[in-house]
């Protein structure tokens, strides 16, 4: 995106900073879930003793960066340091894109009051998706949501910067990084949301950095083989497995001993101690991976999902304000595209549609 002036990128920083301090000192910063509080309490060494790089749900590289820093020092709050500084930026680059939408909507020559129209329209557009989108998880940090606000923004600055410099592209490693080491899940949604706007910026525009792309495949391949390279030889991988069989019984309905005392007794276990690994008990030798994964193969899911729980999920309204705004970005980009072809800036739509859709994945976590 050319003609991105001094004044527009010093406005795109100032204005989400002043945002969230305002935010922050109203609200405060808490966890959404308590997720992040487990997270937080093994990098800082508060349930381990010591500050240890292990986190169950992360990329090791995340665990093993915060637990370095809080070996340093750790009188700083690094965790929520770094989810602040990562917010930050990112809606950095989001307001800087609602201000070159603005501009290349309006059309605006050089004359001062076009570009400062320009800039007021961009700006409002900023605030209304800030506050109708962003603002829940900007106080409520969640390790689902930060990764993807570091997706959105890192697709963001390519689309802003398709012919970028060393600023440009260190940002966005620094940010896909991110968004594929604190929630590894939500970092292959990035990965695929960047193929999918740089072939669309490619095929539509005939631009391909191939930094950028070099730079995706670096940072995704590198994190996913240096994170199972961990598990592999050092046992965290026989957790996960056991961790996933776990979750999958525990986390979804499930018939109880006395519904169905023959399938749990296929297993091993007795009433007292269906009850006990109901109540988180894992320590007696038959609650294994194996004892999970079999209840999990003999236990229809879908049969104990209710009809009330589907309702309330698809009209609880946080996910039906996330779909009206994902298809308003879809539908208002393809206009646009439509009639104005010319106008690449306005693929900044696709990117904040695409990076906010990762929004919709944490829903059903």
């Amino acid at each position: 995106m050319s003609n991105i002036s001094k004044t527009d990128i010093i406005i795109s920083v100032v204005i989400p900073l002043v945002l969230l301090l305002i935010l922050w000192r109203i609200c405060g910063i808490n966890f959404e879930t308590n997720d992040d509080t487990g997270i937080m309490m093994f990098v800082t060494g508060a349930k381990t003793g010591s500050p240890t790089a292990e986190t169950v749900f992360c990329n090791i590289l995340w665990g093993g960066f915060v637990s370095v820093l809080y070996r340093i020092n750790e009188s700083i709050p690094w965790y929520i340091c770094i989810y602040m500084i990562l917010m930050w930026l990112s809606f950095s680059i989001l307001c800087l894109s609602c201000i070159k939408i603005a501009a290349e909507v309006q059309e605006c020559d050089s004359s001062k009051k076009d570009i400062f129209i320009s800039r007021i329209m961009g700006i409002s557009f900023f605030l209304i998706l800030f506050f109708s989108v962003f603002s829940f998880y900007s106080v409520l940090l969640q390790f689902t949501a930060i990764p993807a606000l570091c997706g959105m923004g890192a697709i963001l600055l390519m689309i802003l910067f398709p012919k970028g410099n060393n600023y440009c592209y260190f940002a966005f490693s620094i940010l896909l990084f991110f968004a594929d080491v604190i929630r590894p899940k939500v970092g292959y949604m990035a990965t695929l949301a960047f193929v999918l706007t740089a072939i669309a910026m490619y095929f539509m525009y005939r631009i391909w950095d191939k930094i950028y792309v070099l730079s995706a495949i670096i940072i995704q391949a590198g994190t996913y083989i240096i994170n199972a390279l961990y598990e592999q030889y050092n046992g965290w991988g026989t957790f996960r497995a056991f961790h996933r069989a776990r979750a999958y019984w525990k986390d979804y309905t499930h018939p109880s001993f006395a519904d169905n005392p023959n399938l749990y007794e296929s297993v091993g276990w007795t009433e007292q101690l269906y009850k006990l690994a109901d109540k988180w008990f894992f320590l007696d030798k038959r609650v294994t991976t194996d004892a999970f994964e079999n209840l999990n193969e003999k236990i229809d899911v879908t049969s104990y999902f209710s009809f009330d729980e589907l309702t309330s999920v698809l009209l609880s309204s946080r996910l039906r304000m996330t779909f009206v705004l994902i298809c308003f970005f879809v539908i208002m980009a393809s206009i646009i595209f439509v009639k104005q072809r010319k106008y690449r800036n306005l693929l900044v739509i696709w990117g904040g549609g695409i990076g906010n859709s990762d929004n919709l994945y944490l829903l059903y976590l």
